[in-house]
């Protein structure tokens, strides 16, 4: 439903004649919804932009696997006659108590249409000029993720914001301040952000001097190596299932499955 109702709103925009110009931005999950969207909508959706904020080029059924793998022996057969089920589009009636909780079958449909989305598959299929921004400080989805999509996408636009956490945060290399920027409005969005936003909304080439994914900077893009530098900030080992996959306080990520 989600990309539904985005598309919808996508094709009413699209007819409006107060707006110029029209642009997308999707934030982590929202890429994905907003990129699909963009899909569905056709033709008719009349933008000139996508800009995707901390988006993973890992798919959600690879994500939650990731997970799944940690669980103790005796649950492996449950987790994949689990997942197997969710990849068929089906629910499985009664999980276990191990993974009632993630797996409960009132989420149970949000994962199985979750799991239908490939985000380099709707980028492959995505025309228009197209703007990734990353943090380097983004605890919940790693730079190896960001990768593959720029990657995939060369024509794009592709920023390394330095300092920036998920949630679009300017904090420091403490891992506990990058986890309390998620619910303290003291912390301020991260250098750089707005003006590449503005700059991209308006048409226009990004602030010179903005560092690559690659590690060169915005000027130099033509003809640039490309290197993949290491994250900055430490990247949560993949959590066990059960206990572990329940929400997060305060909107914190959690480490192994995306948040929904």
């Amino acid at each position: 439903r989600y990309v539904e109702d985005c598309a919808a709103v996508l094709s009413a925009f699209s007819g409006d004649p107060r707006f110029s110009r029209r642009a997308v931005a999707g934030h982590t999950e929202g890429a994905l919804v907003a990129a699909a969207a963009m899909r569905l909508a056709g033709s008719a959706a009349r933008f000139e932009g996508l800009a995707l904020l901390c988006p993973s080029g890992k798919g959600a059924a690879a994500s939650v696997e990731e997970a799944l793998a940690s669980a103790p022996p005796e649950y492996a057969a449950e987790a994949r006659a689990i997942m197997d089920a969710l990849l068929r589009g089906e629910r499985y009636a009664e999980p276990s108590p191990y993974f009632a909780d993630f797996f409960r079958p009132s989420f149970q449909a949000y994962l199985a249409s979750w799991f239908r989305y490939d985000l380099l598959a709707e980028l492959a299929a995505a025309a228009g000029p197209l703007l990734l921004v990353q943090g380097n400080r983004d605890v919940q989805v790693s730079l190896a993720e960001f990768y593959p999509l720029a990657k995939a996408r060369p024509d794009a636009a592709a920023v390394i914001l330095p300092g920036m956490n998920h949630v679009l945060k300017e904090v420091p290399a403490e891992l506990d301040e990058n986890y309390r920027a998620f619910s303290d409005p003291g912390f301020p969005l991260a250098e750089g952000l707005a003006g590449l936003l503005a700059a991209f909304a308006r048409g226009e080439a990004p602030p010179e001097g903005l560092p690559r994914y690659d590690g060169g900077v915005m000027q130099e893009r033509q003809g640039e190596p490309e290197p993949e530098p290491e994250a900055e900030a430490p990247v949560p080992a993949p959590g066990a299932p059960g206990p572990d996959l329940q929400a997060a306080p305060s909107g914190a990520p959690q480490a192994g499955i995306p948040a929904p």
